[in-house]
């Protein structure tokens, strides 16, 4: 299978698991209905050598745990190796701990090997014991976890929810929300929907009521 074929399987495979759980929670529509739609799109080569980033190390173990009753993980594992893996923060921005501890792979958008448009999906690889801290996005995100633990929260004042594999986070547009990694890795499938071509904006707790908003430079990607 080529890695254009591994894309293009993963995203209607997942787009279908998604489909059926909008049944119960309609919050999952947009998200199902994008995917779908994503294999008419163009497709493109990815290009570039894989980042030293510390999470990058955990890839195995965290593909190995991927539940095997999982319909997914043949595909998402096939996908995972197919996709070009990128550290996407400096660690002169947020600090070396978090910049060695995330990493992604983008399967359908600008750096993916799918390109439709009008939404991104990918892979998200996080390090034990991470914190990816208070950010928010004008995009509509969906966090589906499919290996590891990990908590998520939604809002300044949310309570974390910890999620499992096939749990997931549905994180609309403009909500500040946190992820917090446990003493296992982490792989999360991401998509975003809506105003995708977007800054991240980082919260920082100042003091009291006061946070300081920032967008933190991203690493250049060679595609």
């Amino acid at each position: 299978m080529s890695k254009k074929q591994a894309a293009v399987r993963f995203l209607e495979l997942f787009g279908a698991v998604l489909e059926i759980g909008a049944e119960k929670d309609p919050a999952l529509a947009k998200f199902a209905a994008a995917l779908q739609e994503s294999c008419d799109g163009g497709i493109g080569d990815v290009a570039g050598d894989k980042p030293e980033a510390h999470a990058l190390t955990f890839l195995a173990d965290a593909l190995a745990a991927v539940p095997h009753d999982c319909d997914l993980a043949d595909a998402l594992r096939s996908a995972a190796a197919a996709g070009a893996w990128y550290a996407p923060y400096h660690s002169a921005e947020v600090g070396a701990d978090f910049a060695d501890g995330l990493v992604s792979s983008e399967i359908a958008g600008a750096r993916g090997l799918v390109r439709p448009d009008g939404f991104e999906a990918g892979h998200i690889l996080v390090a034990p014991n991470v914190t990816y801290p208070l950010h928010d996005h004008v995009a509509d995100e969906l966090y589906y976890l499919v290996s590891g633990t990990a908590e998520f929260q939604n809002g300044f004042n949310g309570e974390p929810q910890r999620a499992t594999p096939g749990e997931y986070s549905v994180i609309p547009s403009g909500m500040p929300h946190r992820l917090v990694t446990g003493d296992a890795p982490v792989l999360i499938v991401y998509v975003w929907t809506g105003q995708i071509h977007c800054d991240v904006l980082w919260w920082e707790h100042m003091e009291g009521d006061l946070w300081r908003r920032y967008a933190p430079k991203y690493r250049e990607h060679v595609t």
